[in-house]
């Protein structure tokens, strides 16, 4: 059974709401960078706001087809195709260049075509976020991410752990 999409979506909204009340929006950053794996399980591209320099809210857009999602366990029908939206708010820890990334989120989970499997149904995945970034200390500079992804698949076997790498420019 997928969650509500409503359910997830207003909390993460209240938990933005929350965030912007208390933080300082001249010093928030902001971050693009191409994460492999992880999140969106194939690829993703990925638009990040640092507010307080210590919390990121990310969205990110990838694709998976159905040759691609024999490596993901999640084997698809034959010319399916997936768009995946993963929406995560963490916290950093530690120094300034070297962090502890913490989080949670959701993924927007789209199936471009109809299908009659289980596992090809539109809906909403719950995913934590525990992962090494390394960033620039200036205003602008490189980001590294490596990251491990718990992703909740309610139709398989519950919870599964994906790794990821993710590379990009902090502007």
């Amino acid at each position: 059974m997928l969650l509500n999409m409503k359910n997830p979506i207003i909390v993460f909204l209240i938990c933005v709401a929350t965030l912007f009340g208390k933080t300082n929006i001249s010093s928030a950053k902001n971050a693009v960078y191409f994460e492999y794996a992880g999140t969106a399980l194939n690829s993703s591209i990925n638009y990040e706001l640092l507010a307080r320099n210590d919390i990121p809210i990310r969205i990110g857009l990838g694709y998976i087809n159905a040759e691609q999602s024999v490596n993901f366990g999640d084997k698809f029908s034959e010319n399916q195709e997936a768009s995946l939206v993963p929406i995560t708010i963490g916290k950093l820890i530690g120094q300034k260049q070297h962090n502890l990334e913490l989080g949670a989120g959701f993924i927007i989970k789209y199936f471009h075509r109809e299908s009659q499997f289980e596992n090809e149904k539109n809906g909403v995945l719950l995913n934590g976020l525990i992962g090494y970034r390394y960033q620039s200390i200036k205003n602008r500079g490189f980001l590294v991410r490596l990251t491990l992804s718990p992703i909740y698949q309610p139709i398989d076997e519950g919870f599964k752990v994906y790794t990821g790498v993710s590379i990009g420019y902090l502007f």
